[in-house]
Protein backbone atom coordinates (compact mmCIF):
# COMPACT_ATOMS: atom_id res chain seq x y z
CA UNK A 1 0.00 0.00 0.00
CA UNK A 2 3.15 2.27 1.00
CA UNK A 3 4.76 2.32 -2.33
CA UNK A 4 1.36 2.16 -4.96
CA UNK A 5 0.36 5.11 -2.77
CA UNK A 6 3.47 7.19 -3.18
CA UNK A 7 3.07 6.68 -7.39
CA UNK A 8 -0.53 8.23 -7.07
CA UNK A 9 -0.87 11.83 -8.57
CA UNK A 10 -3.52 13.00 -6.87
CA UNK A 11 -5.53 16.02 -8.22
CA UNK A 12 -8.49 18.04 -8.23
CA UNK A 13 -10.07 18.03 -11.67
CA UNK A 14 -12.57 14.87 -10.91
CA UNK A 15 -15.99 15.07 -13.01
CA UNK A 16 -19.26 16.22 -11.11
CA UNK A 17 -20.55 12.57 -11.54
CA UNK A 18 -17.12 11.12 -10.42
CA UNK A 19 -17.08 13.71 -6.73
CA UNK A 20 -20.80 12.57 -6.21
CA UNK A 21 -20.20 9.10 -6.26
CA UNK A 22 -17.14 9.96 -3.65
CA UNK A 23 -19.44 11.99 -1.62
CA UNK A 24 -22.20 9.27 -1.42
CA UNK A 25 -20.01 6.71 -0.37
CA UNK A 26 -18.53 8.38 2.11
CA UNK A 27 -22.09 9.41 3.44
CA UNK A 28 -22.71 5.53 3.50
CA UNK A 29 -19.94 4.85 5.74
CA UNK A 30 -20.57 7.05 8.00
CA UNK A 31 -23.83 5.52 8.12
CA UNK A 32 -22.46 1.74 8.62
CA UNK A 33 -20.40 3.26 11.11
CA UNK A 34 -23.35 3.75 14.01
CA UNK A 35 -24.61 0.67 12.87
CA UNK A 36 -22.74 -2.14 11.93
CA UNK A 37 -19.04 -1.92 11.63
CA UNK A 38 -18.26 -5.10 9.94
CA UNK A 39 -20.56 -3.96 7.02
CA UNK A 40 -18.78 -0.56 7.69
CA UNK A 41 -15.50 -1.68 6.97
CA UNK A 42 -16.70 -3.21 3.71
CA UNK A 43 -18.11 -0.28 2.65
CA UNK A 44 -14.52 1.90 3.35
CA UNK A 45 -12.52 -0.56 1.36
CA UNK A 46 -14.77 0.53 -1.57
CA UNK A 47 -14.51 4.04 -0.47
CA UNK A 48 -11.00 4.08 0.05
CA UNK A 49 -10.52 2.21 -3.81
CA UNK A 50 -12.94 4.52 -5.79
CA UNK A 51 -11.00 7.42 -3.86
CA UNK A 52 -7.51 5.75 -5.12
CA UNK A 53 -9.38 5.23 -8.95
CA UNK A 54 -10.47 8.80 -9.12
CA UNK A 55 -6.90 10.36 -7.61
CA UNK A 56 -8.92 12.24 -4.85
CA UNK A 57 -6.55 13.21 -1.84
CA UNK A 58 -9.08 14.43 0.36
CA UNK A 59 -11.59 11.53 -0.18
CA UNK A 60 -8.29 9.03 0.63
CA UNK A 61 -7.20 10.83 3.90
CA UNK A 62 -11.19 10.57 4.67
CA UNK A 63 -11.40 7.06 4.29
CA UNK A 64 -8.33 6.01 6.32
CA UNK A 65 -9.35 8.34 9.25
CA UNK A 66 -12.68 6.44 9.06
CA UNK A 67 -10.82 3.07 8.57
CA UNK A 68 -8.73 3.95 12.32
CA UNK A 69 -11.80 4.57 13.88
CA UNK A 70 -13.49 1.57 12.81
CA UNK A 71 -10.18 -0.73 13.49
CA UNK A 72 -10.35 0.98 17.44
CA UNK A 73 -13.79 -0.12 17.89
CA UNK A 74 -12.57 -3.78 15.84
CA UNK A 75 -10.18 -4.50 17.94
CA UNK A 76 -7.28 -4.34 14.84
CA UNK A 77 -5.04 -2.12 17.42
CA UNK A 78 -1.92 -2.41 14.65
CA UNK A 79 -3.66 -1.25 12.11
CA UNK A 80 -4.78 1.54 13.43
CA UNK A 81 -1.57 3.97 13.46
CA UNK A 82 -1.16 3.12 10.15
CA UNK A 83 -4.50 4.35 9.06
CA UNK A 84 -3.95 7.49 10.91
CA UNK A 85 -0.46 8.66 9.47
CA UNK A 86 -1.83 8.08 5.99
CA UNK A 87 -4.79 10.55 6.82
CA UNK A 88 -2.20 12.70 8.47
CA UNK A 89 0.21 12.91 6.03
CA UNK A 90 -2.55 13.26 2.92
CA UNK A 91 -4.88 16.16 4.24
CA UNK A 92 -4.86 20.03 5.39
CA UNK A 93 -7.97 19.65 6.42
CA UNK A 94 -8.32 20.41 10.75
CA UNK A 95 -11.68 18.14 10.60
CA UNK A 96 -9.87 15.33 9.31
CA UNK A 97 -7.07 15.87 11.55
CA UNK A 98 -8.74 15.96 14.68
CA UNK A 99 -10.36 12.62 14.03
CA UNK A 100 -6.97 10.60 13.27
CA UNK A 101 -5.45 12.77 16.20
CA UNK A 102 -8.23 11.56 18.78
CA UNK A 103 -8.00 7.81 16.58
CA UNK A 104 -4.55 7.58 17.20
CA UNK A 105 -4.64 8.92 20.65
CA UNK A 106 -6.74 6.69 21.73
CA UNK A 107 -4.50 3.46 20.23
CA UNK A 108 -2.09 4.69 22.33
CA UNK A 109 -3.63 5.28 25.46
CA UNK A 110 -4.84 0.97 24.66
CA UNK A 111 -0.93 0.46 24.42
CA UNK A 112 -0.14 2.70 27.39
CA UNK A 113 1.91 4.70 25.67
CA UNK A 114 0.01 7.45 27.86
CA UNK A 115 2.44 10.38 26.97
CA UNK A 116 2.28 9.80 23.19
CA UNK A 117 -1.20 10.30 23.88
CA UNK A 118 -1.35 13.13 25.46
CA UNK A 119 0.68 14.70 22.73
CA UNK A 120 -1.75 13.80 19.85
CA UNK A 121 -4.67 15.02 21.99
CA UNK A 122 -3.03 18.44 22.23
CA UNK A 123 -2.59 18.48 18.34
CA UNK A 124 -5.99 17.81 18.68
CA UNK A 125 -7.09 20.85 20.93
CA UNK A 126 -5.26 23.34 18.42
CA UNK A 127 -7.12 21.91 15.49
CA UNK A 128 -10.46 22.75 17.38
CA UNK A 129 -11.93 25.94 19.11
CA UNK A 130 -12.96 24.94 22.80
CA UNK A 131 -16.52 23.65 22.00
CA UNK A 132 -15.25 21.22 20.10
CA UNK A 133 -12.98 19.44 22.70
CA UNK A 134 -15.19 17.75 24.24
CA UNK A 135 -13.82 14.51 23.02
CA UNK A 136 -10.40 15.04 24.03
CA UNK A 137 -11.19 16.33 27.62
CA UNK A 138 -13.10 12.74 27.71
CA UNK A 139 -10.38 10.74 26.45
CA UNK A 140 -8.24 12.53 28.75
CA UNK A 141 -10.25 11.25 31.38
CA UNK A 142 -9.49 7.79 30.30
CA UNK A 143 -6.34 7.53 30.63
CA UNK A 144 -6.62 9.15 34.60
CA UNK A 145 -9.60 6.54 34.77
CA UNK A 146 -6.76 3.80 33.68
CA UNK A 147 -4.06 5.00 35.72
CA UNK A 148 -6.77 4.73 38.66
CA UNK A 149 -6.79 8.54 39.02
CA UNK A 150 -10.66 8.00 39.38
CA UNK A 151 -10.98 11.53 40.71
CA UNK A 152 -8.99 13.29 38.08
CA UNK A 153 -11.01 11.36 35.95
CA UNK A 154 -14.82 12.57 37.12
CA UNK A 155 -12.98 16.16 36.67
CA UNK A 156 -11.97 16.00 32.78
CA UNK A 157 -15.06 14.15 32.03
CA UNK A 158 -17.36 16.54 33.34
CA UNK A 159 -15.63 19.20 31.58
CA UNK A 160 -15.96 17.41 28.41
CA UNK A 161 -19.77 17.11 29.42
CA UNK A 162 -19.90 21.19 29.95
CA UNK A 163 -18.97 22.06 26.24
CA UNK A 164 -20.32 18.78 24.62
CA UNK A 165 -23.26 21.16 23.00
CA UNK A 166 -25.68 18.49 23.03
CA UNK A 167 -24.50 16.29 20.90
CA UNK A 168 -26.55 13.16 22.13
CA UNK A 169 -24.43 11.19 19.96
CA UNK A 170 -21.27 11.89 22.45
CA UNK A 171 -23.65 12.22 25.81
CA UNK A 172 -24.07 9.14 26.48
CA UNK A 173 -20.20 7.68 26.30
CA UNK A 174 -19.39 10.58 28.26
CA UNK A 175 -22.13 9.56 31.20
CA UNK A 176 -21.43 5.91 31.10
CA UNK A 177 -17.58 6.67 31.85
CA UNK A 178 -18.58 9.30 34.69
CA UNK A 179 -20.60 7.01 36.28
CA UNK A 180 -18.15 3.90 35.88
CA UNK A 181 -15.43 6.02 37.82
CA UNK A 182 -18.46 7.17 40.57
CA UNK A 183 -18.30 3.48 40.80
CA UNK A 184 -14.63 2.81 41.40
CA UNK A 185 -14.48 5.35 44.14
CA UNK A 186 -17.70 3.85 45.61
CA UNK A 187 -20.28 6.36 45.23
CA UNK A 188 -23.34 4.42 44.55
CA UNK A 189 -25.59 7.27 44.80
CA UNK A 190 -24.23 9.41 41.97
CA UNK A 191 -23.05 6.72 39.89
CA UNK A 192 -27.19 5.31 39.83
CA UNK A 193 -28.33 9.06 39.36
CA UNK A 194 -25.52 9.69 35.91
CA UNK A 195 -25.73 6.00 34.62
CA UNK A 196 -29.88 6.56 34.24
CA UNK A 197 -28.84 9.63 32.42
CA UNK A 198 -27.10 7.85 29.86
CA UNK A 199 -30.04 5.03 29.68
CA UNK A 200 -32.17 8.04 28.84
CA UNK A 201 -29.66 9.69 25.69
CA UNK A 202 -29.03 5.87 24.74
CA UNK A 203 -31.86 5.04 24.03
CA UNK A 204 -32.66 8.50 22.36
CA UNK A 205 -29.75 7.57 19.85
CA UNK A 206 -30.14 4.05 19.36
CA UNK A 207 -26.21 3.22 19.78
CA UNK A 208 -25.74 -0.47 20.08
CA UNK A 209 -22.38 -0.06 21.34
CA UNK A 210 -23.06 2.53 24.29
CA UNK A 211 -26.28 0.40 25.10
CA UNK A 212 -23.62 -2.45 25.52
CA UNK A 213 -21.35 -0.28 27.71
CA UNK A 214 -24.65 0.79 29.81
CA UNK A 215 -25.32 -2.90 30.53
CA UNK A 216 -21.84 -3.57 31.50
CA UNK A 217 -21.91 -0.70 34.25
CA UNK A 218 -25.11 -1.49 35.33
CA UNK A 219 -23.81 -5.09 36.27
CA UNK A 220 -20.73 -3.82 37.97
CA UNK A 221 -22.95 -1.33 40.20
CA UNK A 222 -25.10 -4.46 40.95
CA UNK A 223 -22.06 -6.22 41.71
CA UNK A 224 -20.64 -3.32 44.22
CA UNK A 225 -23.72 -3.37 45.86
CA UNK A 226 -23.63 -7.17 46.48
CA UNK A 227 -26.61 -8.12 44.16
CA UNK A 228 -24.54 -10.68 42.49
CA UNK A 229 -27.61 -12.42 40.79
CA UNK A 230 -29.21 -9.23 39.20
CA UNK A 231 -25.40 -8.52 38.53
CA UNK A 232 -24.87 -11.72 36.65
CA UNK A 233 -28.15 -11.33 34.47
CA UNK A 234 -26.36 -7.77 33.52
CA UNK A 235 -22.86 -8.96 33.09
CA UNK A 236 -23.84 -11.48 31.40
CA UNK A 237 -26.16 -10.08 28.57
CA UNK A 238 -23.37 -7.15 28.14
CA UNK A 239 -20.67 -10.21 27.60
CA UNK A 240 -23.57 -11.68 24.92
CA UNK A 241 -23.76 -8.62 23.37
CA UNK A 242 -19.92 -8.03 23.10
CA UNK A 243 -19.51 -11.22 21.13
CA UNK A 244 -22.45 -10.39 18.77
CA UNK A 245 -21.36 -6.87 18.29
CA UNK A 246 -17.59 -8.22 18.02
CA UNK A 247 -16.63 -5.37 20.59
CA UNK A 248 -13.36 -6.46 21.08
CA UNK A 249 -12.44 -3.34 23.18
CA UNK A 250 -14.75 -4.23 25.79
CA UNK A 251 -14.77 -7.80 25.26
CA UNK A 252 -12.06 -8.13 27.91
CA UNK A 253 -14.25 -6.66 30.62
CA UNK A 254 -17.52 -8.11 30.53
CA UNK A 255 -15.92 -11.22 30.71
CA UNK A 256 -13.46 -10.27 33.84
CA UNK A 257 -16.46 -8.69 35.74
CA UNK A 258 -18.75 -11.82 35.03
CA UNK A 259 -15.75 -14.33 35.81
CA UNK A 260 -16.52 -12.45 39.30
CA UNK A 261 -19.96 -12.37 39.48
CA UNK A 262 -20.05 -16.05 39.03
CA UNK A 263 -17.73 -16.42 41.62
CA UNK A 264 -19.68 -14.42 44.11
CA UNK A 265 -22.67 -17.01 42.92
CA UNK A 266 -20.48 -19.83 43.40
CA UNK A 267 -20.72 -21.30 39.98
CA UNK A 268 -17.27 -22.17 40.29
CA UNK A 269 -16.90 -23.96 36.89
CA UNK A 270 -18.25 -20.98 35.03
CA UNK A 271 -16.42 -18.93 36.76
CA UNK A 272 -13.05 -21.18 36.12
CA UNK A 273 -13.87 -20.51 32.50
CA UNK A 274 -14.59 -16.58 32.32
CA UNK A 275 -11.26 -16.41 34.08
CA UNK A 276 -9.32 -18.25 31.79
CA UNK A 277 -11.15 -16.63 28.63
CA UNK A 278 -10.02 -13.15 30.00
CA UNK A 279 -6.51 -14.23 30.20
CA UNK A 280 -6.80 -15.21 26.51
CA UNK A 281 -8.08 -12.02 25.54
CA UNK A 282 -5.11 -9.95 26.80
CA UNK A 283 -2.48 -12.83 26.28
CA UNK A 284 -0.77 -11.31 23.04
CA UNK A 285 -1.31 -7.65 23.21
CA UNK A 286 -1.27 -6.78 26.99
CA UNK A 287 1.33 -8.24 29.15
CA UNK A 288 0.61 -5.70 32.38
CA UNK A 289 -3.25 -6.27 31.79
CA UNK A 290 -2.36 -10.26 31.30
CA UNK A 291 -0.59 -10.39 34.77
CA UNK A 292 -3.06 -8.15 36.30
CA UNK A 293 -5.56 -10.51 35.41
CA UNK A 294 -3.47 -13.78 36.28
CA UNK A 295 -3.12 -11.94 39.76
CA UNK A 296 -7.15 -12.07 40.06
CA UNK A 297 -7.31 -15.34 38.83
CA UNK A 298 -4.69 -16.40 41.21
CA UNK A 299 -6.60 -15.11 43.81
CA UNK A 300 -10.02 -17.34 42.96
CA UNK A 301 -7.58 -20.79 42.78
CA UNK A 302 -6.30 -20.03 46.37
CA UNK A 303 -10.08 -19.26 47.52
CA UNK A 304 -10.74 -23.05 45.91
CA UNK A 305 -8.15 -24.51 48.46
CA UNK A 306 -6.01 -25.19 45.48
CA UNK A 307 -2.93 -24.40 46.52
CA UNK A 308 -0.26 -26.41 44.17
CA UNK A 309 -1.82 -24.71 40.93
CA UNK A 310 -1.24 -21.35 42.65
CA UNK A 311 2.24 -21.70 43.51
CA UNK A 312 2.59 -22.67 40.03
CA UNK A 313 0.27 -19.41 38.66
CA UNK A 314 2.70 -17.68 41.17
CA UNK A 315 5.78 -18.37 39.52
CA UNK A 316 4.77 -17.84 35.99
CA UNK A 317 3.38 -14.04 37.67
CA UNK A 318 7.09 -13.54 39.22
CA UNK A 319 8.78 -14.44 36.23
CA UNK A 320 5.92 -12.12 33.91
CA UNK A 321 6.81 -9.16 35.99
CA UNK A 322 10.41 -9.27 35.77
CA UNK A 323 10.06 -9.33 31.87
CA UNK A 324 7.59 -6.55 32.32
CA UNK A 325 10.48 -4.77 34.76
CA UNK A 326 13.26 -5.45 32.06
CA UNK A 327 11.91 -4.76 29.06
CA UNK A 328 10.44 -0.99 30.73
CA UNK A 329 14.12 -0.47 31.59
CA UNK A 330 15.54 -1.36 27.95
CA UNK A 331 13.04 1.09 26.61
CA UNK A 332 14.22 3.84 29.06
CA UNK A 333 17.60 2.77 28.19
CA UNK A 334 16.97 3.20 24.39
CA UNK A 335 15.41 6.30 24.75
CA UNK A 336 18.03 8.01 26.47
CA UNK A 337 20.84 6.56 23.81
CA UNK A 338 18.31 7.84 20.95
CA UNK A 339 18.42 11.01 23.16
CA UNK A 340 22.55 11.44 23.87
CA UNK A 341 22.96 10.16 19.81
CA UNK A 342 21.16 12.89 18.90
CA UNK A 343 22.28 15.22 20.92
CA UNK A 344 26.16 14.39 19.23
CA UNK A 345 24.78 14.77 15.42
CA UNK A 346 23.74 17.72 16.73
CA UNK A 347 26.88 19.15 17.98
CA UNK A 348 29.10 17.70 14.92
CA UNK A 349 26.40 19.49 12.61
CA UNK A 350 26.99 23.05 14.78
CA UNK A 351 31.12 22.53 14.39
CA UNK A 352 31.13 22.29 10.84
CA UNK A 353 28.78 24.88 10.34
CA UNK A 354 31.17 27.51 12.76
CA UNK A 355 34.69 25.61 10.92
CA UNK A 356 34.99 29.34 9.89
CA UNK A 357 35.29 31.09 13.10
CA UNK A 358 37.31 28.70 15.41
CA UNK A 359 36.56 30.97 18.63
CA UNK A 360 33.01 30.48 17.86
CA UNK A 361 33.73 26.92 17.13
CA UNK A 362 35.47 25.81 20.48
CA UNK A 363 32.65 28.10 22.75
CA UNK A 364 29.92 25.89 21.39
CA UNK A 365 31.87 22.83 21.57
CA UNK A 366 32.25 23.80 25.02
CA UNK A 367 28.57 24.33 25.22
CA UNK A 368 27.84 21.07 24.15
CA UNK A 369 30.33 18.87 26.04
CA UNK A 370 28.55 20.42 29.07
CA UNK A 371 25.30 19.66 27.69
CA UNK A 372 25.84 15.66 27.24
CA UNK A 373 27.55 16.13 30.70
CA UNK A 374 24.46 16.92 32.25
CA UNK A 375 22.73 14.29 30.38
CA UNK A 376 24.88 11.63 31.54
CA UNK A 377 24.49 12.40 34.40
CA UNK A 378 20.51 12.05 34.21
CA UNK A 379 21.15 9.19 32.77
CA UNK A 380 22.96 7.56 34.86
CA UNK A 381 20.68 9.23 37.79
CA UNK A 382 17.61 7.20 36.21
CA UNK A 383 19.34 3.88 35.61
CA UNK A 384 19.85 3.86 39.17
CA UNK A 385 16.19 4.43 39.98
CA UNK A 386 15.53 1.61 37.68
CA UNK A 387 18.20 -0.18 39.66
CA UNK A 388 16.83 0.51 42.64
CA UNK A 389 12.95 -0.13 41.70
CA UNK A 390 13.71 -3.68 40.57
CA UNK A 391 15.79 -4.45 43.86
CA UNK A 392 12.34 -3.25 45.91
CA UNK A 393 10.17 -5.73 43.41
CA UNK A 394 12.37 -8.65 44.17
CA UNK A 395 12.08 -7.61 48.33
CA UNK A 396 8.76 -6.95 47.81
CA UNK A 397 8.25 -10.61 46.46
CA UNK A 398 10.45 -12.56 49.32
CA UNK A 399 7.76 -11.41 52.20
CA UNK A 400 5.55 -13.95 51.66
CA UNK A 401 7.15 -16.40 53.95
CA UNK A 402 6.45 -20.22 52.43
CA UNK A 403 6.55 -21.52 56.10
CA UNK A 404 4.59 -19.30 57.20
CA UNK A 405 2.11 -20.30 54.19
CA UNK A 406 2.74 -23.97 55.04
CA UNK A 407 2.29 -23.43 58.12
CA UNK A 408 -1.11 -21.76 58.12
CA UNK A 409 -2.57 -24.04 55.47
CA UNK A 410 -1.59 -26.78 58.22
CA UNK A 411 -3.96 -25.00 60.49
CA UNK A 412 -6.50 -24.50 58.77
CA UNK A 413 -6.26 -28.12 57.42
CA UNK A 414 -5.84 -29.72 60.95
CA UNK A 415 -9.55 -27.46 61.51
CA UNK A 416 -11.30 -29.45 59.03
CA UNK A 417 -10.11 -32.82 60.40
CA UNK A 418 -11.22 -31.90 63.81
CA UNK A 419 -14.82 -30.84 62.32
CA UNK A 420 -14.27 -27.15 62.64
CA UNK A 421 -15.55 -26.04 59.28
CA UNK A 422 -17.02 -22.98 60.38
CA UNK A 423 -13.52 -21.76 62.06
CA UNK A 424 -11.19 -23.83 58.62
CA UNK A 425 -13.97 -21.59 56.25
CA UNK A 426 -13.31 -17.96 58.46
CA UNK A 427 -9.37 -18.46 58.62
CA UNK A 428 -9.21 -19.62 54.82
CA UNK A 429 -11.23 -16.63 54.11
CA UNK A 430 -8.66 -14.45 56.08
CA UNK A 431 -5.90 -16.30 54.25
CA UNK A 432 -6.74 -15.63 50.83
CA UNK A 433 -7.88 -11.54 52.01
CA UNK A 434 -4.64 -11.42 53.49
CA UNK A 435 -2.29 -13.16 50.37
CA UNK A 436 -4.82 -10.84 47.85
CA UNK A 437 -3.73 -7.63 49.81
CA UNK A 438 -0.20 -8.78 49.82
CA UNK A 439 -0.38 -8.99 45.89
CA UNK A 440 -2.33 -5.63 45.24
CA UNK A 441 0.31 -4.14 47.62
CA UNK A 442 3.09 -5.65 45.48
CA UNK A 443 2.48 -3.46 42.30
CA UNK A 444 2.78 -0.12 44.74
CA UNK A 445 5.46 1.83 45.39
CA UNK A 446 3.99 3.09 48.39
CA UNK A 447 0.83 2.58 50.59
CA UNK A 448 -0.99 4.54 53.75
CA UNK A 449 -0.13 3.73 57.22
CA UNK A 450 -3.26 2.38 57.65
CA UNK A 451 -3.32 -0.54 54.66
CA UNK A 452 -0.18 -1.24 56.35
CA UNK A 453 -1.42 -1.76 59.89
CA UNK A 454 -5.29 -3.58 58.51
CA UNK A 455 -2.48 -6.25 56.94
CA UNK A 456 -0.63 -6.24 60.19
CA UNK A 457 -3.43 -7.25 62.79
CA UNK A 458 -4.77 -9.90 59.33
CA UNK A 459 -0.96 -11.60 60.29
CA UNK A 460 -1.49 -11.46 63.87
CA UNK A 461 -4.88 -13.47 63.90
CA UNK A 462 -3.34 -16.04 60.95
CA UNK A 463 -0.67 -16.70 63.42
CA UNK A 464 -2.31 -17.06 66.70
CA UNK A 465 -4.26 -20.50 64.39
CA UNK A 466 -0.84 -21.73 65.05
CA UNK A 467 1.21 -20.14 68.02
CA UNK A 468 0.01 -21.64 70.68
CA UNK A 469 0.94 -18.76 73.07
CA UNK A 470 -1.64 -16.10 73.43
CA UNK A 471 -0.51 -13.37 71.15
CA UNK A 472 -1.27 -9.76 72.56
CA UNK A 473 -0.34 -6.70 70.28
CA UNK A 474 -0.43 -3.24 71.77
CA UNK A 475 -0.05 -0.14 68.84
CA UNK A 476 0.16 3.33 70.14
CA UNK A 477 0.16 6.03 67.27
CA UNK A 478 0.89 9.59 67.63
CA UNK A 479 -2.12 12.01 67.22
CA UNK A 480 -0.84 13.99 65.02
CA UNK A 481 -0.20 11.37 62.58
CA UNK A 482 -3.05 10.76 60.14
CA UNK A 483 -2.67 6.68 59.38
CA UNK A 484 -5.37 7.16 56.20
CA UNK A 485 -3.35 10.17 54.51
CA UNK A 486 0.38 8.85 55.38
CA UNK A 487 1.93 6.92 52.98
CA UNK A 488 4.95 4.51 54.00
CA UNK A 489 6.87 1.72 51.47
CA UNK A 490 4.36 -1.74 51.51
CA UNK A 491 5.49 -4.53 54.08
CA UNK A 492 7.69 -2.58 56.49
CA UNK A 493 5.96 -3.48 59.04
CA UNK A 494 4.73 -7.26 59.04
CA UNK A 495 8.22 -8.78 58.73
CA UNK A 496 9.28 -7.08 62.21
CA UNK A 497 6.51 -8.55 63.39
CA UNK A 498 7.15 -12.15 61.98
CA UNK A 499 10.50 -11.77 63.87
CA UNK A 500 8.96 -11.26 67.19
CA UNK A 501 6.73 -13.75 67.05
CA UNK A 502 8.95 -16.53 66.24
CA UNK A 503 11.57 -14.78 68.02
CA UNK A 504 9.03 -14.15 70.96
CA UNK A 505 9.21 -17.40 73.60
CA UNK A 506 10.00 -16.91 76.76
CA UNK A 507 9.16 -17.46 79.86
CA UNK A 508 5.74 -16.08 80.08
CA UNK A 509 2.42 -17.18 79.01
CA UNK A 510 1.85 -15.13 75.95
CA UNK A 511 3.93 -12.96 73.34
CA UNK A 512 3.93 -9.30 73.86
CA UNK A 513 4.66 -7.03 70.65
CA UNK A 514 4.46 -3.23 70.68
CA UNK A 515 4.74 -0.60 68.18
CA UNK A 516 4.75 3.14 68.73
CA UNK A 517 4.94 5.29 65.77
CA UNK A 518 6.06 8.94 65.93
CA UNK A 519 6.90 11.60 64.07
CA UNK A 520 8.54 15.04 63.75
CA UNK A 521 8.68 17.81 60.58
CA UNK A 522 11.56 15.66 58.80
CA UNK A 523 10.91 11.66 60.11
CA UNK A 524 8.44 9.09 60.31
CA UNK A 525 10.03 7.00 63.91
CA UNK A 526 8.62 3.13 64.39
CA UNK A 527 9.42 1.35 67.39
CA UNK A 528 8.83 -2.30 67.60
CA UNK A 529 9.41 -4.28 70.62
CA UNK A 530 8.71 -7.94 72.21
CA UNK A 531 8.87 -9.65 75.14
CA UNK A 532 11.50 -12.60 73.43
CA UNK A 533 14.94 -13.65 74.49
CA UNK A 534 16.14 -12.35 71.12
CA UNK A 535 18.39 -12.84 68.30
CA UNK A 536 21.60 -15.52 68.45
CA UNK A 537 23.06 -13.20 65.46
CA UNK A 538 24.37 -10.21 66.25
CA UNK A 539 23.51 -6.95 64.68
CA UNK A 540 26.31 -6.88 61.85
CA UNK A 541 25.14 -10.70 60.68
CA UNK A 542 21.70 -9.53 60.47
CA UNK A 543 22.07 -7.05 58.08
CA UNK A 544 24.36 -7.93 56.34
CA UNK A 545 24.32 -7.02 52.25
CA UNK A 546 24.19 -10.29 51.47
CA UNK A 547 21.77 -11.58 54.30
CA UNK A 548 18.55 -12.94 53.22
CA UNK A 549 16.51 -12.48 56.76
CA UNK A 550 13.72 -10.42 57.14
CA UNK A 551 16.13 -7.89 59.12
CA UNK A 552 18.68 -7.30 56.22
CA UNK A 553 15.38 -6.81 53.94
CA UNK A 554 13.54 -4.58 55.62
CA UNK A 555 16.85 -2.41 55.84
CA UNK A 556 17.44 -2.26 52.33
CA UNK A 557 13.81 -0.99 52.17
CA UNK A 558 14.08 1.88 54.40
CA UNK A 559 17.84 2.90 52.50
CA UNK A 560 15.82 2.69 49.02
CA UNK A 561 13.03 4.70 50.49
CA UNK A 562 14.84 7.01 51.65
CA UNK A 563 17.34 7.14 49.04
CA UNK A 564 20.46 6.18 50.90
CA UNK A 565 23.38 3.46 49.98
CA UNK A 566 21.62 -0.14 50.29
CA UNK A 567 24.40 -1.51 52.84
CA UNK A 568 24.29 1.18 55.68
CA UNK A 569 22.34 0.82 59.01
CA UNK A 570 19.22 2.12 58.73
CA UNK A 571 17.89 -0.40 61.72
CA UNK A 572 18.82 -0.18 65.51
CA UNK A 573 18.28 -3.29 67.94
CA UNK A 574 18.33 -3.23 71.47
CA UNK A 575 18.50 -6.78 72.78
CA UNK A 576 17.48 -8.56 76.40
CA UNK A 577 17.27 -4.96 77.76
CA UNK A 578 14.67 -5.65 80.68
CA UNK A 579 13.96 -8.78 79.02
CA UNK A 580 12.74 -7.43 75.62
CA UNK A 581 13.74 -6.88 71.94
CA UNK A 582 13.64 -3.15 70.51
CA UNK A 583 13.88 -3.10 67.03
CA UNK A 584 13.41 0.98 65.81
CA UNK A 585 14.05 3.10 62.48
CA UNK A 586 12.87 6.23 60.56
CA UNK A 587 11.76 6.98 57.67
CA UNK A 588 12.46 10.43 55.98
CA UNK A 589 9.06 12.47 54.82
Amino acid sequence: MKHSIEKIKFHNHQSTEELKELEDCKIAVEDLHIKNLHDALEMNLIYEKLSIDNCHQEHFAICQSIMGHINYHLGNYNLILKNCDLALRFTKNNQIKYRAYITSGAAYTYFGQFSNAIKVYNKALKTRNISHSSTIYNNIGAICFKQKEYEKAIEYLNKSLDIVNNDKSLIPGILNNIGRAHIEINDIKNAELILNKAAQYTDEIENPTQEMIYTLNIGLLLFKQEKYDEAYSKLLAAYTKCKELDLKNNLYSATLFLAHACFKKNLLKQANTYYLEALQLVRATDKRQYNNTLKEYIDFIIALGNYKKAYVLLEEYDKNNDAILLNDQKNQLNLMSSKFSHSAKKMEIKKLKKESNYHKKAILHSIQIKKNNEELVIRNRNLVQVNNELMESKILRSQLNPQFVYNTINSISLLVKELQNHKADKYLLKFSEFTRELFNNNSKKEITLQHEIESCYQYIELEQLRVKKKIIFNLKIEETISINKQYIPSMILQPLIENAIKHGHNEENAIRIRINISKNQDQLFFLIRDNGTGFKKNLDELLSFNEESNLSLINKRINIYNKNPLDIKSLFLNQNHKNRTEISYSLNL
